[in-house]
């Protein structure tokens, strides 16, 4: 599940939707798949399907990367490109290893990363993908970079028994820190998310904090003075002065630069957000509303300002 903000009037919300005329045959006898996206096209809201070239829905769509011209790509184990009418397919996964490509970075048409399960990580340079070597088989939850050269990964096991930080610059990977070998660096718990904004500082987070990293120095770490009280899923931002944080009972945190601001009023405990977009003017949160112990809804909330 993921969502992305492209400007003030276009939002892409992936995942898997079932709804109650989904799933069965309809009175033509032609079976009606499953959506895998919301799309909002300036202010209407709209169930949507990316198809495959074999006319079938993409089943569970994790993570959606969109660059500067435009360009939608998925992650679903394997990756796609969408031209405007088919998601052509980019990356095959290997079945045989259960091989997951889950999230996605895109800075541009030919610089593009995947990460997933097993320590996967995969790379597009415009013509072909190609795995990179990345020295461990954590799943790594997330992707985010500021440049070709600086691309920061991370993740943990199911387990929770390891977690890990790295780094691409451009030609390798660099294990920066790992749980079951600190170094020193105080994360503590299995790290979940990460984002930056500029090449000075990137922030992470693990089960309860938030962290400022320094770029240049890793030892230089600042924890930001807050309890999250609840375990995050993911974090973002439009500039160093607007960054959310979203999780478990529907948590949303925001950074205005000076301080954190938590909204408690939208608490609840039916609601995982597990993904957020920022823009200037917007920001969108997606998740799982669960009642009863087996009801599921997507849920989306968004702010304007």
């Amino acid at each position: 599940m993921d969502v992305a903000v492209t400007n003030d009037h276009t939002i892409w919300a992936v995942g898997e939707i079932h709804t109650p005329e989904t799933d069965q045959f309809d009175s033509l006898g032609n079976w009606v798949p499953h959506y895998n996206a919301v799309h909002r096209d300036e202010e209407k809201w709209g169930l949507f399907r990316f198809y495959k070239k074999t006319n079938s829905v993409i089943s569970e769509i994790r993570g959606i990367g969109i660059n500067s011209q435009g360009e939608i790509w998925l992650a679903s184990g394997s990756i796609y490109k969408w031209n405007g009418n088919i998601a052509e397919l980019s990356y095959r996964r290997e079945i045989n290893t259960f091989e997951m490509i889950d999230r996605l970075w895109v800075d541009g048409s030919d610089n593009i990363l995947g990460v997933g399960n097993e320590g996967l990580v995969v790379r597009y340079d415009g013509l072909s993908w190609n795995k990179i070597e990345s020295g461990t088989t954590v799943y790594l939850r997330d992707i985010w970079g500021t440049s070709s050269e600086n691309v920061w990964m991370c993740g943990y096991t199911s387990d929770y028994s390891n977690s890990i930080l790295m780094r691409w610059d451009g030609a390798k990977t660099k294990i920066l820190w790992e749980k079951q070998n600190p170094r020193g660096i105080p994360y503590f718990y299995s790290l979940s998310s990460l984002w930056a904004s500029n090449e000075r500082f990137f922030y992470v987070v693990n089960n309860t904090r938030i962290f400022r990293h320094s770029q240049k120095n890793l030892e230089n770490v600042f924890q930001e003075p807050i309890r999250l009280g609840n375990a995050p899923y993911r974090i973002r931002g439009d500039a160093i002065n607007d960054i959310f944080v979203v999780g478990n009972d529907a948590m949303i945190w925001h950074f205005n630069g000076a301080t954190w601001h938590h909204y408690a009023y939208l608490q609840n405990n039916f609601d995982k957000l597990k993904s957020v977009s920022v823009t200037e003017h917007l920001v969108c949160a997606v998740g799982e509303r669960y009642l009863n112990g087996v009801e599921r809804y997507g849920v989306i909330y968004l702010g304007r300002r």
